[in-house]
């Protein structure tokens, strides 16, 4: 894995890089025209352990982190990921961390935003809505309907997509992006964690998973609210909420490995 820092400029956060064996090499002489947005309906760090796993035959060009503090490119543009059926040779997957149940925080929006402003620079694509794909410009998984695999991401409906796409439009006309978005220094990707029978082991996992939680070994009422929050979206049915226990530990391991 490499890590890709962006001189000095904060615009967009430093991008790693955890490559997926899950891709079609070259695009088979197809130009990307289309910029796709999905959701992960999960965390970042379960997504991208799903996409490195070649048994799992699924990926996406970049994942965005919900504090929008990461970006991860797990296919490089240049190649075809699988993320959208019919539309994989001509396309670039942007996958966004959360639930669209829970909505998604303005950091992260804009930091996808900035994402598709830079890629529409890069390929020269027109930042207008492609409805079902069908024409060069930016869409949601949604829209490309059974061609694109039949999904509901980032949210079913034209309304989402068009504020983001006007989104999009105002950082790219900002003329902000970066020349270059590419390789630097080599840096270990986190290890999510070490062991889930110990609190720190517990709270560390719920780092690598987003949460903003302080690792201090400590079972005190914030990680308390945070596994119940864990718990609430992962419909563990623990009482009283906030426990550790065997039944919590096994959703963050689902959580972990994108289940």
């Amino acid at each position: 894995m490499a890590i890709y820092p962006l001189t000095q400029d904060p615009w967009l956060p430093p991008l790693r890089e955890d490559l997926s064996p899950n891709h079609y090499q070259g695009r088979g002489g197809r130009k990307i025209t289309l910029l796709v947005a999905h959701d992960e309906e999960g965390f970042m760090a379960g997504s991208e352990a799903l996409f490195a796993m070649a048994s799992s035959h699924v990926s996406a060009h970049y994942l965005v982190k919900a504090d929008g503090s990461d970006i991860v490119r797990m296919v490089r543009d240049e190649d075809a990921a699988w993320h959208a059926c019919a539309f994989n040779l001509n396309s670039i997957g942007v996958e966004k961390d959360g639930f669209a149940s829970k909505g998604y925080s303005p950091t992260e929006e804009v930091t996808t935003a900035r994402l598709f402003a830079y890629l529409a620079n890069k390929w020269s694509i027109p930042i207008v809505y492609s409805k079902g794909g069908i024409t060069p410009g930016i869409t949601s998984h949604w829209s490309l309907g059974k061609a694109g695999g039949g999904h509901s991401d980032p949210e079913p409906n034209d309304d989402y997509i068009m504020r983001f796409i006007a989104l999009v439009k105002q950082e790219h006309d900002a003329g902000r992006f970066p020349r270059g978005y590419e390789p630097g220094q080599v840096a270990p990707k986190p290890s999510p964690v070490d062991t889930l029978n110990t609190t720190a082991g517990v709270q560390h996992a719920l780092a690598a998973l987003g949460f903003n939680i302080q690792v201090d070994g400590i079972l005190g009422p914030e990680t308390e609210r945070i596994v119940t929050e864990l718990q609430i979206m992962m419909n563990v049915p623990t009482r009283p909420r906030g426990t550790i226990d065997d039944a919590t530990r096994a959703a963050i391991t689902r959580a972990l490995s994108g289940g």
